[in-house]
């Protein structure tokens, strides 16, 4: 005759969890919840010089996780988030992942939590070169200097007495963003009538363009010019002076020899 305790339990249903609420007075409820794991990996790619490493995040819902990792050579600049939660109160959580900043690179993410995740890294450095102007001779009212990336025209400036025949190009990427080459910069000059130009320099000490009048006797000795003297103004007396003291050196020699 004892009262009778009723209650309720489910077959186990794979991927959910059960949990029951309520008694036999008030009723029962059976909550099933919908359980799994995921796995989520992240990759390293560079376009332009490696850093030593790297720290990447886990972000889930856009939250942080706690979760991070440092990439680098050892480890292939590779890892995977194993044993992850993929739902969280029945809802499938979504994983992101976000680098630690790092100056002088742009990063970008691409790829989902089901393929994995591509953080590439494309060096933004920048660099300046400076160019100056001079002349041997009159110098033009301007001239127009070009600036060239692995031989390609990318700017044009002119240069003249306003600006000190003076220029820096700023900004440069030190690094082409497609293979992440170090780019080789150079420049060129319009040329300029009646007038020869050399360019010396470098695009790490920057360049000097010297153009000289044609009028002018010029010869290039280690990227300096030395001015040579026209021939007609070129005195003859060192020349008069050799032959003089040859005819009395033979005279004197004649005299003894007799």
């Amino acid at each position: 005759g004892h009262k009778i305790k009723y209650s309720i339990k489910e077959n186990p249903i794979e991927g959910y969890n059960s949990i029951i609420t309520g008694d036999m007075t008030k009723g029962f409820v059976v909550t099933n919840t919908i359980v799994g794991k995921v796995s989520v990996g992240v990759t390293k790619t560079w376009v332009g010089p490696e850093k030593d490493s790297v720290v990447v995040n886990l972000l889930a819902d856009g939250k942080e996780t706690g979760k991070s990792v440092t990439l680098n050579k050892e480890n292939k600049w590779q890892y995977t988030f194993e044993n992850l939660d993929k739902y969280e109160n029945g809802k499938e959580i979504k994983y992101t992942v976000k680098e630690n900043n790092l100056d002088g690179y742009k990063s970008e993410v691409s790829g989902d939590m089901t393929k994995g995740f591509v953080v590439k890294n494309t060096n933004i450095e920048t660099i300046s070169i400076p160019v100056v102007k001079k002349w041997v001779g009159k110098p033009t009212d301007s001239v127009t200097i070009k600036l060239l990336a692995d031989g390609v025209e990318k700017q044009e400036i002119k240069l003249d007495a306003k600006n000190n025949w003076k220029y820096t190009f700023d900004k440069l990427l030190k690094y082409d963003p497609k293979d992440g080459h170090k780019i080789k910069y150079s420049i060129k000059e319009n040329p300029i009538e009646g007038y020869n130009s050399i360019i010396t320099g470098d695009m790490t000490k920057g360049f000097v363009v010297t153009s000289v009048e044609n009028s002018k006797y010029k010869e290039e000795k280690d990227g300096n010019i030395v001015n040579i003297p026209k021939t007609g103004d070129v005195s003859i007396f060192p020349y008069v002076s050799i032959v003089l003291f040859s005819l009395l050196f033979l005279i004197i020699f004649n005299k003894k020899i007799n």
